[in-house]
């Protein structure tokens, strides 16, 4: 966590919104630095897709979150690396909210979101009223 925290720093520094910092490498003129190219050779074996672009989500506590969404247009694949506080990743059937699943993303964990997954199902990161330490989230992708 110590290691990329220096991302969000300087997402703060480029002027992003204070509630979701986002660093992007490999499509808005960042290069990818040596910490961010040995995790994505780590993912691309595990997901089987050569990525060219990676976002990271600062999280500083439970009430920085993301809202149901669905992603699948842009980008049919998303590889997802956590690190810091664990947090739960909320999927629910965008035809049936009823059925719903939790996955605890915790420190280190990889989450692969591949199409098929992101064309019937939204995801998000809910706001917590616990107490909560930071959390950086890695996704990459393929940006076209």
């Amino acid at each position: 966590m110590e290691q990329l925290s220096f991302f969000a720093e300087a997402g703060q520094s480029k002027g992003l919104p204070e509630e979701l910092l986002e660093y992007r490498a490999g499509f808005v003129n960042h290069p990818w630095t040596p910490e961010l190219l040995m995790i994505k050779h780590l993912v691309e074996p595990l997901a089987g897709v050569k990525f060219n672009s990676v976002l990271l989500n600062y999280y500083r506590d439970g009430n920085d979150s993301v809202a149901w969404r669905i992603r699948f247009r842009k980008y049919p694949v998303i590889a997802s690396v956590s690190f810091g506080q664990v947090r739960s990743f909320d999927i629910r059937n965008k035809y049936n909210h009823s059925e719903k699943y939790s996955v605890r993303l915790e420190h280190g964990s990889f989450l692969l979101m591949k199409a098929g997954l992101q064309e019937n199902w939204e995801h998000r990161i809910a706001k917590s009223i616990k107490s909560m330490k930071a959390r950086i989230n890695l996704t990459s992708r393929v940006v076209i």
